[in-house]
């Protein structure tokens, strides 16, 4: 028995058994159920699920760490949860928390170019918009995005073959961005066609 979802599992399971005992005739709050095994198995259960409750407090996540998975690796939030292990209302809870930490950096990262990027981008030849296309669309990181040459970038040849891979599949290269936007995997993002419905 590993994960939470199991041991909830487990715990409906023997409570199923409790309602059909004849010592406590449906009700859970019988003296007698202390000396039962089945009411033991509930304890130790009990016990387990609060321990993994108190590891989640103690595995932490951090606002980078999240920004990374979320607008890097385009992470769902049900995938960050399982991820740190937690349940996605308690993620939900900690964006809540730390909301104003989670925008500076999304903003340090995704955000408009400062003045001193723009001059570094254009020492590079680059323009404000290749830039922001090459963060938002290609998920360039930064840094890469501000001094990469255009010579460079058209030697990037995985960016190439998932382009030349959606265009093959008949996916327009927006549906593809905006598929990757929204999380899916770039190879998903490249290959899926829809179903288109039967007249």
């Amino acid at each position: 028995m590993g994960n939470r979802l199991e041991l909830l599992y487990e715990l409906d399971k023997l409570f199923e058994v409790c309602k059909g005992c004849p010592a406590a005739g449906g009700r859970t709050d019988l003296k007698a159920c202390k000396t039962c095994d089945t009411y033991e198995q509930i304890r130790n259960i009990g016990k387990k699920i609060e321990e993994k409750e108190k590891k989640i407090n103690v595995k932490k996540i951090s606002v980078s760490e999240y920004i990374e998975m979320r607008y890097r690796n385009l992470k769902s939030g049900i995938e960050i949860a399982e991820y740190f292990d937690m349940t996605i209302s308690k993620l939900n809870h900690w964006i809540k928390k730390y909301r104003a930490e989670i925008d500076k950096e999304y903003n340090s990262q995704f955000g408009p170019l400062t003045k001193a990027e723009i001059v570094i981008a254009t020492k590079h030849g680059l323009s404000e918009s290749i830039v922001m296309d090459r963060i938002h669309n290609k998920l360039y990181d930064r840094q890469k995005a501000l001094t990469q040459t255009v010579e460079k970038e058209k030697k990037d040849t995985a960016w190439k073959e998932l382009m030349h891979l959606a265009k093959e599949n008949n996916i327009p290269y927006n549906t593809y961005i905006s598929r990757v936007k929204k999380g899916t995997a770039h190879i998903e993002a490249a290959t899926y066609k829809r179903n288109k419905k039967a007249n």
